[in-house]
């Protein structure tokens, strides 16, 4: 839906910058913007302003539109920059995309403009919310007062939390790619049926015992579910030799005891 628009345009023709807003105001957006035509004058907007949008030309007297991207990423990995340029070859696009660019239209075919601003600006609210929900994550992981890790098909750690180091008595670089097993005890009635229960999505529960780096047992509770694809297929398969068993990488939370 046509929204409210801040842009910032980098552009040293006055009537290519109006003719790219015009083009927006009749997809119904209301545009703000300023209009700038050198990398100084660029910085400073983009340290003065909050913008929406960035629309910039590519071949400028005293700057580039390349160039230009390539400051505003290391400021900010979401902003939406749209180049719109009289010439644009397919390496240079190629090149300015791989820099950060979001896309490209050429200034002949303007009416292209509103639905690339429109993506780009979709684009931009699902990182956000994609960086949030991560951060989100992150907090919930490392705050938690249970044991949460993962561990691959092998059976190694590939994550541990800080309540992990902290009821392990190992930090969480020795932990990291080392194996479950020497920590962890699993008896037989647990093992049993794990394949099949993973296999069907379903969250399984057990009691193992947790040998800390002191040589202390101590009993938990284990709850693992395995991880799966997009389509639900699991991402692993069980096997076994006669050395040991290794089940579908999964998440595991183990509580402290109770004392």
């Amino acid at each position: 839906m046509p929204a409210k628009l801040h842009i910032l345009v980098l552009e040293d023709n006055m009537l290519d910058a109006e003719l790219a807003i015009q083009a927006l105001d009749e997809a119904e957006y209301t545009c703000q913007w300023d209009c700038v035509d050198t990398r100084e004058a660029f910085l400073a907007r983009l340290d003065e302003q909050v913008y929406d949008l960035v629309i910039s030309d590519y071949n400028l007297p005293m700057f580039d539109g390349l160039s230009a991207v390539q400051l505003l990423r290391q400021r900010d990995p979401d902003l939406p920059f749209v180049l719109v340029s009289g010439t644009l070859g397919e390496e240079t696009a190629i090149e300015s995309l791989k820099a950060g660019a979001t896309d490209y239209v050429v200034k002949s075919h303007l009416a292209r403009l509103p639905p690339v601003v429109a993506r780009a600006l979709r684009e931009r609210d699902e990182q956000r919310q994609r960086r949030e929900a991560e951060a989100r994550y992150r907090d919930l992981f490392e705050n938690a007062n249970d044991m949460i890790y993962t561990r691959d098909l092998d059976g190694c750690f590939t994550s541990v939390n800080g309540m992990g180091e902290r009821l392990t008595g190992y930090t969480r670089k020795h932990l990291i790619n080392s194996r479950f097993s020497p920590y962890f005890t699993e008896p037989e009635n647990a093992r049993a049926g794990v394949q099949q229960t993973l296999a069907e999505a379903r969250v399984i529960g057990y009691e193992l015992v947790l040998i800390t780096r002191h040589g202390r047992r101590i009993a938990v509770s284990f709850n693992a579910g395995v991880f799966s694809d997009a389509a639900g297929k699991p991402l692993g398969s069980s096997r076994k030799d006669h050395h040991a068993k290794a089940f579908p990488a999964r998440r595991s939370r183990h509580r402290y005891p109770r004392r």
